[in-house]
């Protein structure tokens, strides 16, 4: 189980990485929660 949330939280500071790193997403909220909260420039373009 420990490994198992070990990895989940990995994956979830990747994808919070990743996600800065993309020229339309303005800002990547802290969370520890489990979801990741981002805001988009252009949203409505977007979706």
């Amino acid at each position: 189980m420990h490994q198992h949330v070990a990895q989940i939280l990995d994956e979830r500071r990747y994808l919070v990485e990743q996600l800065r790193g993309i020229a339309c997403v303005e800002q990547v909220f802290d969370s520890e929660t489990n979801y990741v909260l981002a805001r988009i420039t252009a949203s409505s373009a977007v979706f």
